[in-house]
């Protein structure tokens, strides 16, 4: 990562869909965003392409082995705090022994459902963009 003040930082999450459900997670206590939803990913490394950092963080942090497929048109996202680009990648689970690395809940939802929870901020224009079927 670099120490400009204006950089953005690079996430990539999944979008997991199951007999019109999505997947979302909740993040631990303790965790940036605590006690908040996601569509769960993490942060890219150098030199790491979206879909490798995709596979990895879904592994690390939920032990899911995923078919990475159509990426989504970035979010960008700024706060006092931090700026990032999330970077959302529809995706198929081919395996999953759950880990509970950063998260401590899980839910699949239809699309009216996903309103019913506190997403973190970045995810919201995801949210809308299911609920309002205004998808790319």
């Amino acid at each position: 990562m670099t120490n400009d003040p204006n950089a953005s930082l690079l996430v990539v999450c999944a979008l997991l869909q199951r007999q019109n459900t999505w997947f979302v997670a909740r993040r631990k206590a303790g965790k940036r965003n605590a006690e908040e939803w996601e569509f769960p990913g993490g942060k890219m490394e150098p030199g790491e392409t979206p879909t490798k950092a995709l596979q990895r963080e879904l592994r690390e942090e939920l032990g899911m082995e995923v078919q990475v497929g159509k990426e989504w048109p970035p979010v960008r996202f700024a706060s006092d705090r931090m700026r990032l680009t999330l970077l959302p990648i529809e995706c198929r689970l081919l395996h999953w022994e759950p880990v509970w690395n950063d998260h401590d809940a899980h839910e699949w939802l239809t699309t009216a459902e996903l309103s019913t929870l506190s997403f973190s901020q970045p995810d919201w224009p995801i949210v809308k963009a299911l609920i309002s079927g205004n998808l790319p």
